[in-house]
């Protein structure tokens, strides 16, 4: 099977090797681009239904971190139990503390609505780390009060 992604320039399929992904047949690069364009669309849903239901309307809690390298990581979790083990995940990925900023209801959406929020802040690369900033500092005080 090959893969069916199409480049923009030429209008040709890739061409390479190709495993089923969402029944898409696309290569693993491209598997990537899939997966972002999804996950794109599924928050692009979630915010848009944040702005008729209150987040904590919806199951899951987000949780706004600070990261040792002095980022901000902003991330849901579907209960408590998985919020802990995660916290204990990302001491363990950065074998240094993780201080945890503040809690909200809302979980996967609202995620999202903080992700859209601040995107102008957004790092490049992955694990939805987010540069410190005034506003973000601001809104964290605010959740706290």
């Amino acid at each position: 099977m090959d893969c069916c992604y199409l480049d923009r320039e030429t209008g040709s399929p890739c061409g390479e090797p190709a495993s089923s992904y969402a029944n898409v047949p696309v290569c693993e690069e491209h598997q990537e681009v899939l997966k972002q364009f999804m996950d794109l669309r599924s928050r692009t849903a979630a915010v848009q239904s944040a702005k008729f239901h209150g987040l904590d309307k919806f199951p899951g809690i987000c949780y706004i971190a600070l990261l040792p390298d002095g980022s901000i990581k902003i991330g849901y979790s579907n209960t408590e139990e998985l919020l802990e083990k995660r916290f204990k995940d990302l001491r363990r990925d950065y074998k240094a503390p993780v201080i945890p900023l503040a809690t909200l209801k809302g979980g996967f959406v609202a995620e999202a609505v903080l992700h859209d929020k601040f995107k102008e802040h957004r790092l490049p690369g992955r694990g939805e780390r987010f540069a410190y900033s005034p506003e973000i500092a601001h809104y964290v005080a605010e959740l706290r009060s």
